[in-house]
C-alpha cells in the first residue's frame, strides 16, 4: 500500500512537472487529444463536456496563459515531500497558480468526469 503511495505520488510529480515546463500551445494540445474536447474557434482554449446528470454538473476553468521572459528550468523545481518549490532567483516565476489549475482540470478530465 505504502509503495503503491509513492508511484502514484510520483506519477503526479511527473504531470506536474510536465504542465509546469509545456509551452501554452502544447498544453491546449494535451486537452484537445482527451475524447469529446472541442477546440475553441480561435484555438485559444478547448471544451470537454461533462458526463454527469445535468443537474450535478460542475464547471472547471484553467488557464495556461503564463507570461515568462524566458521559460523556467527543471533544474529551478525542488521538491520538499509534498511541496514544490521554485529556485528560479528572481528571474520568473513557474506558473504553478496557472498551470496547477490545468493538472486539476486534466486529472478530472483523464477520470472521466
Amino acid at each position: 500500500m505504502i509503495e503503491d503511495q509513492r508511484i502514484e505520488r510520483e506519477a503526479y510529480r511527473d504531470v506536474i512537472e510536465r504542465f509546469l515546463m509545456a509551452k501554452e500551445d502544447d498544453i491546449l494540445e494535451w486537452f484537445f487529444e482527451l475524447p469529446g474536447a472541442i477546440l475553441g474557434e480561435k484555438a485559444d482554449f478547448v471544451f470537454i463536456p461533462g458526463r454527469r446528470d445535468p443537474s450535478n454538473r460542475v464547471l472547471m476553468v484553467a488557464h495556461c496563459d503564463t507570461v515568462w521572459n524566458e521559460p523556467p528550468k527543471s533544474s529551478a523545481l525542488n521538491w520538499k515531500g509534498a511541496i514544490l518549490q521554485s529556485w528560479w532567483y528572481g528571474k520568473n516565476g513557474i506558473g504553478a497558480d496557472d498551470r496547477v489549475g490545468c493538472v486539476v482540470a486534466w486529472g478530472v478530465a483523464q477520470a472521466g468526469e
